[in-house]
């Protein structure tokens, strides 16, 4: 069976990738006028008026970020603990699993986007928050032993 402490080294990782994330998207955050003129121009049909349009992302663009960070909270806790089930199901340590965890969440974020021919700014953004998951995981997971849902003691040499 899977320990917590797995799932709080992945919400941690999580948590840390997600306000990344925000941030990149905060950077680079389009305003109404420009998502609504990128929608006629790829002849995207919206069953709703253009004010109606206009009232929803003028409420949407601005908490993305906030949505980004629940969402990698969310997804973080999850690989955490797939991160728990690769190593109680293989010969890898702590660390190692969550290494394995993290390139898994990385072609998770990454691969739809190739497949789907995304803007490589999407791709650039996943990539990136997927490496800041990985790292954070892999950190989390020495500074904090998710076994015994402890702080590692320091070693003495």
């Amino acid at each position: 069976m899977t320990k917590t402490g797995f799932a709080r080294n992945g919400a941690i990782a999580g948590l840390a990738s997600g306000f990344v994330e925000a941030i990149i998207i905060y950077a680079s955050l389009p305003s109404v006028d420009e998502v609504i003129e990128e929608m006629h121009k790829k002849s995207i049909a919206v069953p709703v008026s253009e004010e109606l349009l206009w009232k929803y992302l003028e409420v949407v663009l601005p908490i993305s970020g906030i949505i980004a960070v629940i969402f990698m909270l969310i997804i973080g806790a999850l690989f955490g603990v797939l991160s728990g089930y690769i190593y109680s199901k293989s010969t890898l340590g702590v660390t190692s699993s969550a290494l394995a965890s993290g390139i898994l969440l990385l072609a998770f974020l990454v691969l739809p986007n190739l497949l789907f021919r995304a803007d490589t700014g999407k791709i650039v953004s996943n990539i990136i928050t997927g490496v800041v998951y990985t790292v954070s995981l892999v950190l989390a997971s020495i500074r904090w032993d998710p076994l015994t849902y402890r702080e590692k003691e320091p070693r003495l040499t």
